[in-house]
């Protein structure tokens, strides 16, 4: 018999191959490579070999490997909580629930931190089989035994906004207050806030229940107990948040510039440290400015004061892209649009040359998982740069994964098998139809002129996007989507629609099988609605301001299928974006 030598062991083959992918290895090369040290087959010889397997995906044999460790010492709670994990990645999560459970019972005497990560486990799983009671239950219990972890406030929070349960979150908001975090410093609510996804949650159950001035109160509380403690990051997060909240919910159009305008001014005195805040902060100023100039042609006023601070702030934009800071602004965008649609064409190219040209480096890199991000940004700068077709075939891509996963819906309810809601994925029931007629929409203030950007080099005669014999691909069912069906499928927050790439900004609360019509502003960035939210839109009835009513919207779902033969084509087996469609955009704006 050896004895491992402190330090070393099975459990630290990892570290050797950190620089590699395990799932590149075979099984049979893991099992040769941990036989190499000839250590001992003892219960941690197993249970290393066992995470070892399950990192590399085998997930069997990792189980396999915990049952036999299980028998050296069949009270062995890590075991219990490996095996929980690999029944999760399995997506068995009754099973993995059981197990974790197992190992709760014989922690019976442990800390309270370690039955507390076992219960937020036991949250999640729950909330994957559709059990919302069970996982608030179990993470109530989790926060009784360390009520001052942020996380588990943060989980319990998502949870009772999933639910709709208003009443439930503002109570445990009151709370909260009475409750001092660990830095004696701050309460926990001031904590909490500090969290984006619960400033939004807590917003919808203020306004919901007519409280948005406990909100209010709340917020500046926790900006005075961060200016108190230095903490400038967080003075400017809860400053940016109490902006928009008040600009949102409060409805007071009015002062609405000047608030994002002192905002910007605070930001921008302390440089480019507070960057996602002033990004934000130029996003809302872009579209007031817009809309002002906007409502001041429709009553034949002079548009040169709003457009003139459009231009100013786009200009300070660029210059900081141009240091080295990405701004990701509208600005620059918004200012296109109005220039495009008032005739400055050359002025317009400008504006978009950058973010078009970015877009397209960043589908042509090595790396296909920023692909789908490239595909967004290219479809939002070629539609406001009036290449409507070619913004459409982009935009399809993100799309096109609801229809293949329409498909499979179809073809698992034909053969009668019930789709497992552990799956969490959204799968889209309205038929497909043609894009085109979205494209004709008309803009704000003008007719829309003919694009003069580039335009799709493959047309038929009457204007259509025809296929290319070479690389003829299926698009629906051949379509990989370029990590972002993976995303789909993997994603467990509905709030995200199941983690599509858009979701609805609205607070229907839809499913995207629910929708029956998808639209994106054509002014606000980033800013999407489905067909039930975009009619309270239209009609000034959302309940919140989001977006203006007098916006147009560009449809992109349904969407043509064909498109995508455009905008992707098919390599080696992969779908992957068409390279000879960005060379041509390339060229074309390049210049």
């Amino acid at each position: 018999m050896k004895n491992e030598p402190e330090g070393r062991g099975l459990p630290d083959l990892s570290v050797g191959l950190e620089q590699q992918d395990l799932s590149n290895f075979s099984l049979a090369r893991l099992r040769l490579l941990s036989h190499f040290g000839e250590f001992e087959k003892s219960s941690r010889w197993h249970r290393g070999f066992a995470r070892i397997a399950r990192e590399a995906g085998y997930i069997n044999a990792a189980l396999r490997e915990l049952h036999t460790s299980l028998g050296y010492d069949g009270g062995n709670i890590v075991d219990m909580e490996d095996i929980a994990l690999c029944y999760a990645a399995q997506k068995r999560y009754a099973e993995a629930i059981k197990w974790e459970l197992k190992a709760l019972a014989t922690l019976a005497n442990g800390s309270n931190e370690e039955r507390a990560q076992g219960l937020q486990r036991i949250t999640q799983w729950r909330q994957e089989t559709g059990d919302g009671e069970g996982a608030m239950q179990a993470i109530r219990e989790a926060m009784s035994l360390v009520p001052e972890e942020i996380w588990f406030i943060y989980d319990y929070i998502m949870l009772l906004d999933r639910a709709s349960k208003y009443e439930e979150m503002i109570d445990l908001a009151g709370k909260l207050q009475e409750m001092s975090s660990r830095s004696k410093v701050e309460d926990m609510l001031s904590v909490c806030l500090s969290l984006s996804s619960v400033e939004e949650a807590l917003a919808r159950a203020a306004r919901t229940l007519g409280k948005s001035e406990f909100l209010i109160n709340a917020c500046q509380k926790a900006l005075s107990a961060a200016e108190k403690t230095g903490d400038q990051e967080r003075v400017s997060s809860t400053s940016y948040y109490l902006t928009k909240f008040r600009y949102r919910y409060e409805r007071n159009y009015g002062s609405s510039t000047h608030l994002w305008e002192d905002l910007l001014e605070k930001l921008r005195s302390r440089g480019s440290l507070d960057w996602y805040e002033q990004m934000k902060t130029i996003n809302a100023l872009s579209q007031l400015y817009y809309d002002e100039a906007v409502d001041a042609e429709a009553d034949d006023q002079a548009v040169s004061v709003p457009i003139s601070k459009l231009e100013a702030i786009a200009k300070q934009s660029k210059a900081a892209e141009t240091a080295g800071f990405f701004a990701q602004d509208s600005s620059s965008l918004l200012l296109g649009r109005w220039y495009f649609l008032h005739g400055n064409l050359q002025e317009a190219r400008a504006c978009f040359k950058l973010k078009i040209l970015e877009a397209i480096d960043i589908l042509t890199d090595e790396y296909p998982e920023n692909d789908a991000y490239g595909f967004i940004v290219l479809a939002q700068v070629l539609r406001k740069a009036g290449d409507d077709l070619n913004a459409a075939a982009a935009i399809s891509v993100g799309m096109a994964p609801i229809e293949k996963l329409k498909a499979a819906q179809k073809q698992i309810q034909g053969s009668s098998t019930k789709i497992s809601a552990e799956n969490n994925v959204a799968l889209v029931e309205s038929a497909v139809s043609d894009l085109e007629e979205s494209a004709q929409q008309q803009p704000e203030t003008c007719n829309r002129k003919p694009a003069t950007a580039f335009q799709l080099s493959v047309e038929d005669n009457a204007g259509h996007p025809s296929l290319q014999e070479d690389g003829h691909h299926s698009p629906i069912e051949d379509f990989a989507s370029l990590d972002m069906e993976a995303q789909i499928k993997n994603s467990t927050d509905e709030s995200f629609n199941a983690g599509l790439l858009w979701s609805c900004d609205g607070e229907c609360r839809r499913k995207a099988e629910d929708w029956q019509g998808f639209y994106i502003c054509d002014v606000c960035y980033e800013v999407s609605f489905c067909d039930e939210c975009l009619d309270l839109v239209k009609g000034d009835k959302l309940g919140f301001r989001m977006c203006n009513p007098s916006h147009s919207f560009w449809q992109v779902y349904p969407f043509d299928a064909k498109l995508l033969d455009v905008a992707t084509e098919k390599v080696n087996g992969k779908v992957v974006p068409r390279a000879t469609w960005l060379e041509k955009l390339r060229e074309e704006w390049a210049v």
